[in-house]
């Protein structure tokens, strides 16, 4: 997985905790996180702060599921904050595997 992963381009970030923790609060509020989760809400926030494009998950219990993905694409509509695409990281290797097949 590793190696498969470290073709893909990444950025480290500095995002506002304050703003990520409000975020999350909403991202809980809309149901897509159960409030033991919250530290799962605040990575999904931070990402969004940070304008990343997509996230990658093995955690389908809070993060890749359709719950969390309808509450994170409406909060941030509605703060109009940009979207963010959450997947599985099996899905991003699937794809990039397609894409060279092309």
């Amino acid at each position: 997985m590793l190696v498969a992963l470290a073709g893909i381009e990444f950025t480290l970030c500095d995002v506002d905790n304050d703003l990520a923790e409000e975020l999350a609060v909403l991202y809980v509020e809309k149901g897509g996180f159960p409030p033991r989760a919250k530290v799962d809400a605040i990575h999904i926030a931070n990402t969004t702060l940070a304008k990343c494009d997509i996230i990658a998950s093995w955690n389908f219990k809070h993060v890749t599921n359709i719950r969390a993905i309808k509450a994170v694409e409406t909060v941030n509509a509605e703060r109009c904050l940009s979207r963010i695409e959450i997947y599985s990281p099996q899905s991003l290797i699937e794809f990039k595997e397609d894409s060279k097949n092309e």
